[in-house]
């Protein structure tokens, strides 16, 4: 059935726009402020990212220089993920003393990355809603 009515010409696609818009990564711009302590990536500067297609969304950190530009560094609260899907990226975050400190500073990119997710591709998320 669906078939038929592909090959009639008619599409099918969600009604909040085109499958393009649905499954296009939601991205925002972020930098180190001078006074931020809670850095936690070696690059001053990227973009943070939401990938809504997978089963849970994925967060991402492109850089804007380094050997993760074109990749991405996953961000993830279990520290196997996060070694184990960044260990072609070279040394992507700053040195921290254990699992719990890497945890506190990621913490709120995953979250501003989830709340992208959750919005239209488009607007910015404040930080007030991290």
């Amino acid at each position: 059935m669906i078939g038929a009515l592909l090959a009639a010409g008619l599409t099918i696609q969600p009604a909040s726009g085109s499958l393009a818009d649905v499954f296009a990564p939601r991205e925002q711009a972020i930098a180190k402020t001078e006074d931020e302590s809670g850095w936690p990536f070696v690059a001053k500067s990227g973009k943070l990212a939401c990938m809504p297609w997978t089963p849970r969304p994925g967060i991402f950190f492109y850089p804007d220089e380094g050997p993760a530009k074109e990749t991405g560094i996953v961000l993830d609260f279990n520290p196997y993920g996060l070694m184990l899907n960044n260990w072609t990226t070279g040394k992507p975050l700053l040195p921290y003393g254990s699992p719990e400190e890497l945890n506190r500073r990621i913490a709120p990119y995953i979250a501003k990355g989830l709340a992208l997710c959750e919005r239209d591709k488009g607007p910015a998320v404040p930080d007030s809603e991290q």
